[in-house]
């Protein structure tokens, strides 16, 4: 699953992290032109790769928490998704050094127990769960625990940001953000999701939109294509309907990029034809350019 590069919607996530298209706060995200504007990228491969990442994950059984991330805990939670006629769901915790821990529950959830060896910073280690019943399944992911030194510089930045005594929702967003760059994924979430509720409580609709986009990407980096979407989606109704037409067209070429990676070939043209004539509209020849080139890849 591949994302193209696009001149000028590219964000570095992190050092540990590769690139993919995204819109930033100001629309742009840089106005140099990439040196590679045609290097594809493994989506699944986002986040922290090859630190940690999702291993497997099917449609109707997968990790939610945690996949492809840092986390801030030694005592970390785990979930997953449920399945109709499981009778328990079988958790096992597992590195380099083989199986670590293993438990059997009837929940989708569980928390790593006190009672067992502390999780070692920096090492990698890979989850898996194994539904039992009529039909059984598996899905694994893999994460790695901050050192103190990292964990100590994440919330002192966080703590930092609270200081600047922005508004609710601004501050949301730049923990969010910080949380994203930093490979916390679920935080980062969580925190975009504040940002969208208190939002939607303003009835803002721009802060509605650009929070969704920031959710769809971290859902995409983790392999979530659907719910993304549908955030895309969203967040493209919204930009009509302000009829800023910079950032509509930004959105549904973004949709393009991600119907593109899932080989979705007539919604990736319709969502890219979309964008070709937004970018028409707006003048905007560099990427109106980008979008014809992705389009003659059809013929």
């Amino acid at each position: 699953m591949k994302y193209k590069l696009f001149n000028y919607l590219v964000l570095t996530l992190a050092t540990s992290c590769v690139n993919f298209t995204v819109l930033n706060n100001k629309a742009i995200a840089s106005n140099q032109v990439s040196q590679n504007p045609t290097k594809t990228l493994l989506a699944r491969r986002i986040i922290c790769s090859p630190r940690c990442r999702e291993v497997s994950r099917s449609d109707s059984f997968y990790i939610i928490s945690p996949v492809a991330a840092l986390l801030d805990s030694n005592l970390p939670k785990f979930s997953w998704s449920s399945i109709e006629d499981t009778t328990s769901y079988i958790v096992r915790l597992s590195s380099s050094e083989g199986t670590l821990w293993q438990s059997e529950t009837k929940n989708t959830e569980i928390t790593y127990p006190q009672n067992q060896p502390a999780l070692k910073p920096g090492k990698a280690y890979d989850l898996t769960v194994k539904a039992i019943g009529a039909e059984e399944k598996e899905t694994e992911a893999r994460f790695i625990i901050l050192t103190p030194q990292e964990a100590q510089k994440v919330n002192s930045e966080v703590a930092n940001i609270r200081k600047r005594n922005l508004a609710p929702q601004d501050t949301a967003l730049k923990i969010a953000e910080l949380y994203e760059k930093n490979n916390l994924t679920s935080l980062a979430e969580k925190n975009y999701q504040q940002a969208l509720n208190i939002a939607e409580s303003k009835g803002d609709l721009n802060g509605q939109a650009w929070a969704k986009v920031k959710l769809a990407r971290v859902n995409l980096a983790v392999d979530y294509h659907k719910k993304a979407i549908t955030l895309l989606k969203t967040a493209h109704v919204i930009y009509e309907a302000l009829k800023n037409k910079e950032l509509s067209s930004q959105v549904a070429q973004f949709l393009g990029e991600v119907y593109d990676s899932l080989n979705e070939k007539q919604k990736s043209i319709t969502w890219y034809q979309q964008a070709k004539t937004g970018y028409q509209q707006l003048n905007d020849k560099k990427r109106m350019e980008w979008v014809e080139k992705q389009l003659n890849r059809f013929k």
